[in-house]
């Protein structure tokens, strides 16, 4: 019997970084997956991505390349746009890795109950180098989430429809974490599937978000995790171990990358 190949809706968010877009573009088009739809939502770019986007505009199940209100605004009105079962969105710097979607598919094919995956990740340079693999995480729970900032790699990471739209999706007014907001969400509701398979390469780079906004990043986690307080169920010994493990946590997670 023929397998039935979930659609999957990808989104990928973009503004001024054609230096790298055409390998993200590639890197889902080149999946070869039979039930995809890419969307792309460009912020008016101005440095040739525009271009870049109409060469495979053929490919593609919408385009735009207009002022917006950001990144996570884009990511959510293209997830607005969008009709697959399976979700997800990969930066205009990042690219998965071969055979990513139907690993993804076939993960939820043979476990139609689980309702979003956590797939493993390199960290790459610019030029695509190897820094340090992602993949040595504690079991994901809304505590750990809460705890520990995010433990999942957002590209690396699929969910169904009905999850994302059930629960609201994220907070659109993030500039940094919203993805963090989305995860403690999902995890809130149901704990991911684990696929212990490299699926997709976070690009380091010195314009990227990551490298240059670390403080905004604090400022939202510390946002994001106090809305969340409240329906947090502590021990008191989880509440003496708080502070430590937010120590200690990030320390030891450093060193467990590069095992």
């Amino acid at each position: 019997m023929d397998i039935v190949f979930p659609k999957i809706s990808i989104i990928t968010p973009s503004f001024n970084q054609g230096e790298f877009l055409e390998k993200t573009i590639l890197s889902v088009l080149d999946q070869d997956y039979p039930n995809l739809e890419y969307i792309i939502m460009d912020g008016g770019s101005t440095d040739g991505s525009r271009e870049i986007i109409q060469k495979y505009s053929d490919r593609l199940a919408y385009w735009q390349s207009m002022p917006d209100n950001g990144q996570a605004s884009a990511i959510f009105q293209g997830f607005e746009r969008s009709t697959g079962e399976i979700l997800a969105w990969i930066n205009s710097d990042d690219y998965y890795l071969p055979g990513t979607l139907f690993s993804v598919a076939e993960q939820f094919i043979r476990d139609p109950l689980g309702r979003w995956i956590v797939g493993d990740g390199i960290y790459v340079d610019e030029g695509g180098n190897t820094i340090y693999r992602y993949r040595r995480i504690p079991p994901i729970t809304f505590k750990t989430m809460f705890f520990s900032n995010n433990l999942v790699m957002q590209p690396a990471t699929f969910w169904k429809r009905d999850l994302f739209f059930s629960t609201g999706g994220y907070d659109r007014t993030l500039k940094f974490s919203f993805d963090y907001d989305l995860f403690l969400k999902f995890s809130r509701v149901t704990p991911p599937v684990r696929l212990k398979k490299t699926l997709a390469a976070f690009r380091l780079h010195a314009t990227s978000k990551t490298m240059t906004i670390h403080d905004v990043s604090h400022r939202e986690s510390q946002k994001v995790r106090s809305q969340y307080e409240k329906e947090m169920e502590l021990s008191l010994a989880e509440k003496i171990g708080y502070p430590v493990f937010r120590f200690l946590y990030p320390k030891a997670a450093f060193f467990l990358r590069y095992l």
